[in-house]
Parts: C-alpha cells; sequence; structure tokens
C-alpha cells in the first residue's frame, strides 16, 4: 500500500486423516478425513522505523484470524485468534535459512491482484515447503 503499510488477506487449503488406534477402545471412529479452507486471515504490517546505519529497522503487525469450521474435529478452530508482533530486524545473518521461492500477482481489477507464493526450503533449518494465495488491494496514491 505504501512504504510503511502493508496489508494482505490470505488462506491455504488443509487436509486431515486420523487412524484410531487398534489399541483404542473409546467410541472414536476408525477414520476421519476432513478437508477445506483454513487459515483465511487478515493483516496490516506497519514499519515504525527504517534501518540506517547500525539501527536496525523496526516493526509491527497484527494478523486476525476467524472462527473457521467449528463442526470439524480435525481442522476446525472456533474461536476468534489474533496475533501480534513487534521487531527488530536487519539485512543479513547466518546461510541456513535459505530456499527457492517464486511469486506471482494476477490484475483481477484495477487495485486488486491475486498473490500467488510457493516456497521450498534448501537447508536443514528452512520449511519444507510452503504455498500460499491471497488478494491484495491497491489504495490509489
Amino acid at each position: 500500500m505504501t512504504d510503511w503499510l502493508a496489508a494482505e488477506i490470505e488462506g491455504s487449503l488443509i487436509t486431515a486423516d486420523f487412524e484410531k488406534s487398534p489399541a483404542d477402545t473409546f467410541g472414536t471412529p476408525a477414520t476421519l478425513h476432513e478437508s477445506g479452507l483454513s487459515d483465511i486471515a487478515g493483516s496490516l504490517r506497519l514499519r515504525f522505523v527504517r534501518e540506517r546505519g547500525s539501527r536496525p529497522e523496526f516493526f509491527g503487525s497484527v494478523e486476525v484470524l476467524p472462527p473457521q469450521h467449528g463442526n470439524k474435529v480435525l481442522i476446525g478452530d472456533a474461536e476468534w485468534d489474533v496475533k501480534g508482533e513487534i521487531g527488530a530486524v536487519r539485512q543479513g545473518g547466518a546461510p541456513d535459512d535459505y530456499g527457492l521461492d517464486a511469486a506471482a500477482h494476477w490484475r483481477i481489477a484495477r487495485g486488486l491482484d491475486l498473490k500467488l507464493f510457493s516456497f521450498v526450503g534448501l537447508l536443514s533449518k528452512a520449511t519444507d515447503w510452503e504455498a500460499q494465495a491471497g488478494l491484495m488491494w491497491t489504495l490509489p496514491q
């Protein structure tokens, strides 16, 4: 949106399977399969202070996830989830979280883009694989 404010809406697809242990004597179903949209969230990110000289950049964000699939046992979440973050970052660091990422934006309408992102980790501390899809709004200047 600007060089100090960003807004994002994202979501993912989830699939979960459960197989009951033969030693389980409770009335739990033998198998359970659930799938659907998951982690549909909106977030705002703010840059408070830019990195300069030896001073790091300071930032903050808030992310809101509404209740989703409240009737599903494996993938459901009946509660609102609000996450906040305040941090500092400097460029550089140890080379232990590298990966390959690809991103694409498709303009759906003026000021509205579909955002697609995929990441494959190359080193042990990196995420193995991550995929994201979201909508990005651009406000007129």
